[in-house]
């Protein structure tokens, strides 16, 4: 515990630290932050808006990401608010594949950390991320985009049925069902093939 703590320590320090070198700014919506998760949060999200490297968006949205899903409740709901915005940083195709897979990546995160945040993917980025499975060759993004889609639709009905619509979908799921998924915990083709009433018979 102690170890994981000094390590959150560390990643909002040095978070700060890139912040400072960026900018200096007088007044930030994490300054007055005492959640040492939440305020990472809030730090992080500044570089998604702002004009800064890939390598950097890649590590603010893996850092948003794990901080959601360890923080607590009061974190989660905080990451939230940025979902709109990495939903569009997955759905732009302009974008490097490396960045769109770690934005579905934290968007999972998230979604498992608080059942509002699942709730408000489900109306708001449900679409987008089938948008960008259909879209996608790259086994890595696929299985993201999957996975993304397991963890915010699971425990809703109206999305399960509204994804049950898509004709692709089954197809796409069926072709990664059958590929390795080593080092997941699971085969989450599989799972949603599944949760979506499909069978080896349909």
């Amino acid at each position: 515990m102690f170890n994981s703590m000094k390590k959150v320590v560390q990643s909002v320090e040095k978070t700060w630290q890139n912040l400072a070198s960026h900018a200096e700014q007088s007044s930030n919506a994490w300054d007055n932050e005492q959640n040492l998760y939440k305020r990472g949060i809030l730090m992080n999200i500044h570089f998604l808006t702002d004009r800064v490297d890939v390598d950097t968006k890649i590590e603010a949205l893996r850092k948003i990401g794990h901080l959601a899903y360890t923080g607590g409740p009061e974190a989660s709901k905080c990451a939230g608010k940025s979902m709109d915005l990495i939903v569009e940083i997955l759905s732009n195709i302009a974008n490097p594949r490396s960045l769109r897979t770690q934005a579905a990546r934290s968007l999972s995160e998230i979604c498992k950390s608080h059942k509002d945040n699942a709730t408000n993917f489900v109306k708001n980025g449900l679409s987008s991320v089938l948008g960008s499975l259909e879209s996608t060759s790259d086994p890595r993004l696929t299985r993201w985009c999957i996975y993304t889609l397991v963890t915010g639709s699971v425990n809703s009905i109206p999305a399960l049925k509204w994804l049950s619509t898509s004709d692709e979908l089954p197809k796409i799921l069926r072709k990664m069902a059958a590929l390795s998924w080593n080092g997941w915990e699971n085969n989450y083709a599989n799972i949603l093939l599944m949760l979506l009433g499909y069978t080896e018979d349909n």
